[in-house]
């Protein structure tokens, strides 16, 4: 696959000509896939915005990328994901604890990122419909928004890539968030 440096520096100038404007809360999750070679050298499968409420207690989903993994994980949910909410002081949930101490998390197991809402079967039958390995969750914090991006993907990514893009993919998220 075409990973070479020229493609990848492309990618990113995409990336930012898609986010330096304010965008929508789908539109930020769809923009990694601009480039479907770069995605498929990433092993992305799909992102998620998570934003905590104006209640500062729950953290739902704002955004789910439009691709197939998530149309899958989507399609077989036992609650739409546009209803998950995750309290912030739940202490299994990962993103939960990903929020509250400004880390990056990853896990291989849904059940950590869907917990209370989805029990463990059903969470893990979600991702395997989903075909998703593991899943980053990468916290974010501005005046306006407090919440987490979830990368998913369907094979182990490329930790020294994922590194790069997360640093150049979250500060654009943040700009294209502000109102």
């Amino acid at each position: 696959m075409d990973t070479s440096r020229e493609r990848v520096l492309s990618y990113y100038e995409q990336l930012k000509k898609l986010l330096t404007k304010r965008v929508s809360h789908q539109a930020i999750v769809d923009a990694p896939f601009c480039d479907p070679l770069m995605a498929t050298n990433m092993n992305l499968g799909m992102v998620e915005l998570l934003l905590v409420g104006l209640d500062g207690k729950t953290i739902t989903m704002a955004a789910l990328s439009e691709t197939e993994h998530a149309k899958n994980a989507a399609k077989t949910s036992e609650i739409p994901l546009k209803n998950i909410q995750i309290p912030l002081s739940h202490n299994r949930n990962i993103i939960a604890k990903a929020v509250r101490t400004g880390k990056q998390l990853r896990t291989e197991d849904w059940d950590h990122l869907f917990t209370p809402m989805l029990g463990a079967e059903s969470a893990r039958f979600n991702q395997a419909t989903a075909g998703i390995a593991c899943s980053v969750v990468q916290p974010f914090s501005s005046k306006q928004h407090t919440g987490v991006i979830a990368c998913s993907f369907y094979e182990s990514p490329n930790e020294k890539l994922i590194k790069e893009f997360l640093a150049v993919y979250m500060p654009l998220v943040k700009q294209a968030l502000k109102t």
